[in-house]
């Protein structure tokens, strides 16, 4: 009888190391997944400059003429004070100004060109002795003479010819009725509400306007170049007429270089001026007038120390210094950069502006960082380096710092 021998049992494996290298392996992978594809942590930025009212001073008293009106105002500043205005009154010659403007609209000139040829014509000749024969301001012409077009605007804005004024309307218009109505609706675009065109040359009584509306033609009259270049010339040469002088004695004076005077008895002395300098680096076109002085002697003699008092109540208000550290930006993996502006947005304004800076801040480690803003202007805050991102080894070693960033 054979005796059986048991069977041996292989002894079992246990899985669970494997398990738990695998849930390690997992929770690892899981770990590492999430602090590279996480957010990195925001930087954290320290800026000089804040949100708030900017100092821009208060306003220096203008020693204004004792009768007649007046104001001030600036190019690209728009009308800045006033005194003493009410109901529009006569502007005498000053008008011519905005006979000029539309002139420049209808038959557009550039510095350096004479533009078209103006035949005098028997009209033109007549329309000389009639202005002669009322005592206005003439400029002599005959018939068979030609004039320029750049001429004429000489004569009508330097010796301040009416005749001249009613033939460049004829020439430009057709008649001065027709220049009239254009005019009109040319002021309206302009924003110009409270003046009124009863004729070219302003010698009419029926032609008036307030110191703040003749400010808005004059600043839209210095942005034709060749209208600025003429009413700063102190003299022309005109066909038959010879040398003519401009009647703007007023001219080098204060740095003023323009505009236009009117002188009737209706009107009184009336001076439209302006004056150029250079504030803090920018360029400043003050520009005033008077109206209602007892002489155009008055109008004259008051204007250098409007203009003076004008400029001293422009200031400079710092929006935020350009290309020089406003502040930092640190990230939490050890890297700073400087915060810059990229562009000046420093202004000079009118004593006593309002003027706010808002500065809002977007952190990023490269790029624009914030925005700084001052009244219409704005600039974006940059960082003078950009930063790196963080490194693998940094994400994995600062868990708190991800996820609390």
């Amino acid at each position: 009888m054979s005796m059986q021998l048991p069977n041996p049992q292989k002894p079992k494996r246990s899985h669970k190391g494997l398990i738990v290298f695998i849930i390690i392996f997992c929770l690892a992978g899981a770990y590492v997944g999430a602090m590279l594809l996480m957010p990195a942590p925001t930087p954290t930025m320290a800026l000089t400059v804040t949100s708030g009212d900017l100092d821009t001073g208060e306003e220096v008293d203008m020693e204004w003429p004792n009768i007649g009106s007046a104001a001030i105002g600036a190019a690209n500043y728009g009308v800045l004070t006033t005194n003493n205005e009410g109901e529009a009154t006569p502007t005498a010659s000053i008008a011519k100004v905005i006979l000029a403007i539309a002139i420049m609209h209808k038959e557009p000139l550039d510095v350096g060109e004479t533009g078209s040829t103006i035949t005098i014509t028997s009209e033109d000749e007549d329309l000389y002795n009639s202005e002669l024969a009322q005592n206005g301001s003439v400029v002599p012409v005959q018939i068979g003479y030609d004039l320029t077009e750049y001429e004429a605007l000489q004569a009508l804005l330097l010796p301040s010819g009416n005749n001249i004024a009613i033939t460049l309307a004829n020439w430009a218009f057709g008649s001065e009725e027709e220049y009239i109505k254009y005019a009109t609706n040319m002021l309206e675009e302009m924003g110009v509400t409270n003046t009124t065109v009863a004729d070219a040359s302003g010698y009419s009584p029926s032609t008036v306007s307030t110191p703040s509306d003749l400010i808005i033609i004059g600043q839209e009259a210095l942005t034709y170049p060749v209208l600025a270049e003429i009413v700063n010339q102190e003299s022309a040469t005109i066909p038959l007429a010879g040398t003519v002088y401009n009647v703007n004695s007023d001219l080098g004076q204060s740095d003023i270089n323009g505009i236009k005077t009117g002188n009737t008895d209706e009107a009184g002395g009336c001076f439209l001026f302006s004056a150029t300098r250079t504030i803090s680096g920018k360029q400043i076109t003050l520009i005033g007038a008077v109206q209602k002085l007892e002489t155009l002697s008055d109008a004259l003699s008051v204007a250098p120390d409007l203009v003076d008092m004008g400029f001293e109540n422009f200031v400079y208000a710092e929006g935020v210094p350009v290309s020089k550290s406003v502040g930092t930006l640190t990230t939490a993996w050890g890297e700073t950069s400087d915060v810059i502006a990229k562009d000046d947005i420093s202004q000079v304004v009118w004593s006593g502006t309002s003027l706010t800076r808002t500065v809002t801040t977007s952190p990023a480690i490269s790029g624009t960082v914030g925005k700084v803003t001052v009244g219409n202007y704005s600039t974006d805050l940059i960082l003078k380096t950009d930063l790196s991102k963080p490194s693998i080894i940094w994400r994995l070693t600062h868990p708190i710092d991800m996820i609390s960033g």
